[in-house]
C-alpha cells in the first residue's frame, strides 16, 4: 500500500537520483542533457533514435560534442538507473535484419524518467524565481470554487478536473506563503547595517504585499460595479 501523500519522503529511490549526484560535471551534464532533450522529444513520437537525441541535445543547449559509443553508453546508464528505456519492436523481424536493429536503437523515458525530470526541472525553476503572486491567484481560486459547486449538481464528470484544478491552486498559495516568510525570515536575520542585504530582502516583502493589495482592490472594486 503507497504510502500517504505528505510521506512522499520515505518513498524516494535513491537510485533514480544518482545520475543527478555523480562528481564529474561532463557526466552529470551529460546524463541530464539526455533526459531533458528525451522530455521534449517524447511530444513528437513515442521513441526516438540515437541521431534524434544528439540533435536534440544541441537545441537543449549541450554544445559538447558527443560521440556515438559515449550517447550509448549514457543510455545504458540510464537504462540502469530505470529512467530510460530501449524500444524493442519485435514486429519488425518480418522486416529484416536492418530493421530489427533500427528498432532496437530507439529509446523514450520510463514513467519514473518522465517524473524525475519534471520533478528536478520544477525544482530547478522554482529555486530561481522571484517572489511575486501568480498571476491573478485570487481570481483563480474563486473560480475554481465556483466551477466546483456549479459542476457538483450539473455535470460531475468534471468534478475530477475541478479537483485536480483545487490542488494547483493549493500548492500556489503555499508557494506564495512559503516565499513570503522565508523573505521575511531572511529579513528578520539580516545585518541591518547592510544596505544591499536587508534592502532586498525588504524589497521582496514589499513587492509581495503591494501585489496582493492591488489584487484585492482590483476584486473589491470588481464587486461594487452594477
Amino acid at each position: 500500500m503507497p504510502n500517504p501523500p505528505r510521506l512522499w519522503w520515505q518513498d524516494i529511490d535513491p537510485v533514480v537520483w544518482r545520475c543527478f549526484g555523480q562528481p564529474e560535471d561532463l557526466a552529470r551534464e551529460r546524463n541530464t542533457a539526455v533526459l531533458a532533450a528525451l522530455e521534449e522529444l517524447a511530444t513528437r513520437a513515442p521513441m526516438s533514435t540515437p541521431a534524434d537525441i544528439g540533435a536534440q541535445m544541441r537545441d537543449v543547449g549541450f554544445r559538447d560534442q558527443v560521440t556515438e559509443f559515449e550517447l550509448r553508453s549514457v543510455l545504458d546508464y540510464l537504462t540502469s538507473a530505470h529512467l530510460v528505456e530501449p524500444f524493442r519492436d519485435y514486429a519488425a523481424l518480418n522486416a529484416g535484419l536492418d530493421a530489427v536493429v533500427r528498432r532496437q536503437e530507439a529509446w523514450a523515458l520510463t514513467k519514473i524518467g518522465r517524473a524525475v525530470v519534471a520533478a528536478v526541472r520544477t525544482a530547478v525553476v522554482d529555486s530561481r524565481r522571484a517572489l511575486q503572486l501568480p498571476s491573478r491567484l485570487l481570481d483563480s481560486v474563486e473560480r475554481t470554487v465556483r466551477d466546483l459547486v456549479e459542476h457538483l449538481s450539473s455535470d460531475a464528470g468534471l468534478l475530477p478536473t475541478d479537483l485536480d484544478d483545487v490542488r494547483t491552486r493549493l500548492d500556489e498559495m503555499q508557494r506564495v506563503t512559503a516565499d513570503f516568510y522565508a523573505a521575511l525570515a531572511q529579513m528578520v536575520q539580516s545585518d541591518v547595517t547592510d544596505d544591499l542585504l536587508f534592502g532586498e530582502n525588504r524589497d521582496r516583502v514589499i513587492e509581495a504585499l503591494r501585489q496582493f493589495r492591488a489584487s484585492m482592490g482590483e476584486r473589491y472594486a470588481g464587486s461594487r460595479r452594477p
